[in-house]
């Protein structure tokens, strides 16, 4: 799978993720799932993007084992991240433990489908 794949599938899931628990956290209010998108978006697609230069450079490497558990490293850094109970950044206003949640559960499916992409690849001809 492309860097660049990696990098819109990410996103959008991220998005449908925002949306999904904006709206469980909020009760359908629109004006604050609308508030959500506002403050989380921007940090949830740097997340995303960091995430598919970090699988460009994966796979550089030769090993498969490696690349698979290299892989789930940002999703073991974000789960833990999102188990705290105040995650705070001083230009960011608001609590990031919204952030960290949606983008482990996104990017643990991104990656997921990368894994799965790794073992389908064919070897070349060689005639």
């Amino acid at each position: 799978m492309k860097w660049y794949r990696a990098i819109l599938i990410g996103s959008l899931l991220s998005i449908a993720g925002i949306f999904i628990l904006a709206s469980k956290n909020e009760n359908g209010d629109m004006n604050s799932i609308s508030m959500y998108f506002a403050l989380f978006l921007l940090p949830v697609l740097g997340i995303n993007v960091l995430n598919g230069i970090y699988l460009l450079l994966l796979n550089k490497l030769e090993n498969k084992t490696g690349k698979i558990l290299l892989s789930l490293v940002p999703i073991g850094i974000l789960t833990i991240l999102s188990f705290k109970k105040d995650l705070t950044i001083q230009g960011i206003d608001g609590s990031l433990t919204f952030v960290t949640t949606v983008t482990a559960i996104a990017l643990g499916l991104t990656n997921l489908y990368w894994i799965i992409s790794l073992f389908k690849r064919r070897p070349a001809n060689l005639l």
